[in-house]
């Protein structure tokens, strides 16, 4: 009896993105063990939409609230009836023509998903179980910022009264005015804001900001059910009583989410954005203003046929007119696990978008559509692994002058030039993080660290971008304002806690693309837990933190009896000498990366380093606890055999520092 040993599915030309009109095309290749009867191998091309979900207090003979729709379904058979496969690996074509008109974007949504796969089935007679097969690809609809209707600006004014207390009379007006400069956009690009809020009253109010927000519509038997997600935030100045807040050209980025739906596409799936402004009301209603807005599939100035307009076959394709890529889409999504018919569920699938890269475009630059090639992923890849690695290699790319042959999109995966081959499509995916989408881990440390010059500069941009901070839930852990860890130069350091490093990776990645000349100048480096060490303690319960940054001897080889005695001291007195003096471990790290930053003049690689982030009560018992390693003798023994292990390159201990300047809501 024969037995599937590997399949994988590949799109030709590595393609991975579609429009409508576009031709699927590629080959399955299956590999085989001994022999297989089947009735028949079957490829099919398939475009679904579904949303699902069950009522509240539904009986149990009742059905869940369900809806599918069918875009595409076609099927063939590559291999005739009552055939045996042999030993060895097949290859079967497919070519699938996709509809011009009538096909929505790919999305996936809390209560329902937009899903285009191909699947391979191998029949087999009765009783055995057929083996299933499938792969996704993205459908992206022909949305074109460049059309009139989305290059026309947009505008909105709102006011309303407030009351004086317990509502006995007006205590004046709040105003509120803003504009765009158009309504449709690309991921990767800046919407800019003109505002201006005015307070006419007696009352202070909060803040001004401005939300890059997505709601999705579901419907599905005939009923209806609303997601909405704040994308990305802005916060400026508080409203004070007879004061206004002006902005003039106030960006906010477009990160890499699904597109708007296209109209006459989807009816159970809707997705809109809107950029929404508001005024914070204490105790009262804020003053909210909405302005709808697109995000598109063609950005301004690339010239791509529309699939609904016929035109002549010798007709060639016009080759976009900046730099353009496709990216997983990193907001916006969450995962659909349901199932119905034809409609399976897919983990680990994050359909794609098309990602505009400001500084390709700013240097004139022309590139063609590029996506990420296909092939079968290898089966121990680790998420944060594939993550850590990829931030290696762009950390070593970027050290000195930045090369020629850099990446054209911060978020796309790497160019090919004659190395070791680009991340498959199922490895982007992996590393597709959402901030909505925590990645489980054990804990990691980011110490970012800049010249004292720069400090003004990066209070100013953790302000601003705080809402980023929090919805990747990381904790500020310490704001050193002197800590020299790259002699000879004079430096600050920022330490922050998230609960993984794929997590802590997509907070700094987001902070390149805020701003990227100003983190281009940071040195970055994340260490990672081998333990589960729980959430850092609270900044008012330990105002002081150590750091330890050691090399390890990679030659040393410990035998039973080291490990048994360091285990020993460990748990008999350093624990409880660090507890006694109120120590809390952060981070104990031997997974260190170099995210950013020229690291070259730094006595160890990042292979070789080993991190350790403490907090303390006070400096006081951080000094304390320090000494006692000179009197101890248990503690003196314990630091002999690390030192057999280990040669401390950095040690210091600090106070957390007024991390507030860092949080502090305004611009």
């Amino acid at each position: 009896m024969g037995k599937v040993t590997g399949w994988s599915i590949v799109f030709d030309g590595n393609q991975k993105v579609y429009r409508p009109g576009e031709t699927v095309s590629g080959q399955a290749v299956i590999k085989v063990e001994g022999q297989i009867n089947v009735k028949g191998v079957y490829i099919g091309c398939y475009g679904l939409s579904l949303t699902k979900w069950s009522r509240l207090f539904q009986r149990s003979t009742e059905e869940d609230s369900m809806t599918l729709e069918t875009y595409v379904s076609r099927n063939i058979r590559v291999v005739d009836q009552n055939t045996v496969l042999d030993a060895g690996e097949a290859r079967y074509k497919f070519s699938f023509p996709l509809p011009s008109q009538g096909l929505p974007s790919s999305f996936e949504g809390e209560f329902g998903a937009i899903r285009y796969f191909i699947k391979l089935e191998l029949d087999k007679p009765f009783p055995a179980i057929n083996d299933r097969y499938y792969t996704c690809f993205t459908v992206l609809a022909y949305i074109n910022v460049n059309d009139v209707i989305y290059r026309k600006s947009v505008s909105g004014r709102v006011e309303k009264s407030l009351s004086k207390a317990l509502g006995l009379g007006t205590a004046g007006h709040l105003r509120l005015a803003a504009s765009l400069d158009r309504s449709g956009y690309c991921p990767g690009e800046q919407i800019f804001v003109n505002l201006e809020a005015s307070n006419e009253s007696t009352k202070d109010c909060g803040l001004v900001k401005a939300s890059l927000v997505q709601l999705v519509r579901f419907t599905a038997s005939s009923e209806s059910k609303t997601s909405t997600t704040v994308i990305r935030c802005v916060l400026g100045a508080r409203l004070a009583k007879d004061s206004k807040v002006v902005w003039q050209q106030q960006p906010v980025f477009v990160d890499a989410v699904p597109p708007s739906s296209k109209q006459l596409t989807c009816q159970n799936i809707k997705v809109t954005y809107a950029l929404v402004v508001c005024i914070e009301v204490p105790l009262g209603l804020d003053l909210t203003l909405t302005l709808p807005i697109k995000l598109g599939t063609v950005p301004l100035g690339v010239s791509l046929p529309d699939p609904t307009t016929p035109r002549d076959p010798g007709q060639r394709q016009a080759a976009p007119s900046r730099a353009l890529c496709y990216v997983p889409c990193q907001a916006g999504l969450q995962t659909f696990d349901q199932s119905h018919g034809p409609f399976v569920y897919l983990s680990r699938h994050a359909p794609m978008t098309v990602y505009v890269d400001q500084k390709s475009a700013a240097r004139g630059g022309a590139a063609a559509l590029q996506t990420t090639p296909s092939c079968a992923p290898p089966h121990n890849m680790n998420t944060s692994d594939s993550l850590l690695a990829a931030a290696r290699d762009e950390a070593a790319t970027t050290k000195g002058a930045e090369a020629a042959t850099t990446n054209l999109c911060p978020t796309a995966p790497p160019l090919n030039n004659g190395g070791a081959a680009p991340p498959t499509y199922e490895q982007a995916v992996a590393s597709a993080l959402t901030p909505y989408l925590h990645q489980p881990g054990k804990g990691c440390v980011l110490m970012l660290v800049f010249q004292e010059t720069d400090a003004e500069q990066v209070r100013q941009c953790f302000r601003q971008n705080l809402p980023n901070l929090m919805l990747h839930k990381g904790t500020i852990l310490s704001y050193s304002l002197q800590l020299q860890v790259l002699p000879p130069s004079s430096t600050s350091a920022i330490f922050l806690h998230f609960q993984s490093a794929p997590t802590g990776l997509s907070w700094f990645q987001n902070m390149k693309l805020y701003d990227p000349a100003l983190t281009s100048r940071w040195w970055v480096m994340l260490g990672e837990n081998k333990l589960d060490l729980g959430s850092p303690g609270r900044l008012q319960d330990y105002t002081a933190a150590s750091l330890v940054l050691m090399r390890r001897h990679l030659a040393f080889r410990p035998d039973r009896n080291y490990t048994e005695l360091r285990q020993r001291l460990l748990k008999q007195s350093l624990n409880p000498t660090k507890k006694r003096f109120g120590g809390k471990t952060v981070l104990s790290s031997a997974n260190v990366t170099f995210l950013s930053g020229d690291w070259s003049e730094f006595p160890a690689k990042s292979e070789e380093l080993t991190m350790v982030y403490v907090q303390w009560p006070s400096v006081q018992d951080s000094v304390q606890y320090r000494q006692a390693f000179r009197t101890d003798p248990d503690l003196v023994q314990y630091k002999q055999l690390t030192q057999a292990a280990y040669t401390t390159i950095f040690t210091c201990g600090f106070a957390v520092g007024d991390v507030n300047t860092l949080t502090d809501l305004h611009l």
